[in-house]
């Protein structure tokens, strides 16, 4: 289905159109502005993919459909997760996109979804919202009051160290967020 469209790569934005998670609907409007790099997602998955340890946690996957309009695939996971999810094109940059999962360990969880694709990445962070956007505004905020020195005054050693590479990253992190 994918063919000659850019879903492996570049920025996607998701407007979720339904959910059986009121939680996840009544949160749909922060979502937004967000965006899912997807060049930054296939590296995380290669990441996780080549480590060994997750040998026992391999999925199944089985793709029931592939047209040049519509995709149907299944994830069967040794824990009881399954996930059914058919992805249909709109257009040549949008997909509608529902979903079914279930759980031995949660309520079933239904959804519907548009991604559109909003060019190339702004940064190598997963998750990219717009620069003027609500919630890069609480962002830059908060990344305005996460001072090491700050933080980390009273530490000493090894500790301080470690407490000043912590949030050092956490803002390189943010900082993606909001590029």
């Amino acid at each position: 289905m994918f063919g000659n469209r850019p879903m492996g790569k570049g920025l996607w934005k998701m407007e979720l159109l339904e959910s059986s998670n009121k939680d996840m609907m009544k949160n749909a409007g922060a979502m937004a502005g967000m965006g899912i790099c997807m060049d930054a997602a296939t590296e995380m998955a290669q990441n996780v993919q080549q480590n060994p340890n997750d040998a026992k946690q391999k999925c199944e996957t089985r793709i029931l459909k592939n047209t040049a309009t519509t995709a149907e695939i299944e994830v069967s996971c040794p824990s009881g997760t399954k996930v059914h999810s058919t992805m249909t094109a709109e257009s040549k940059d949008s997909f509608l996109m529902s979903m079914n999962s279930t759980s031995k360990n949660r309520a079933p969880l239904s959804m519907k979804a548009r991604y559109r694709y909003a060019g190339a990445c702004k940064s190598d962070g997963l998750i990219q919202m717009d620069g003027n956007s609500a919630q890069c505004a609480q962002i830059k905020a908060q990344l305005s009051k996460m001072d090491p020195a700050t933080s980390c005054g009273k530490l000493t050693g090894d500790r301080k160290a470690a407490c000043e590479a912590q949030i050092n990253a956490a803002r390189a992190q943010m900082r993606k967020m909001c590029p």
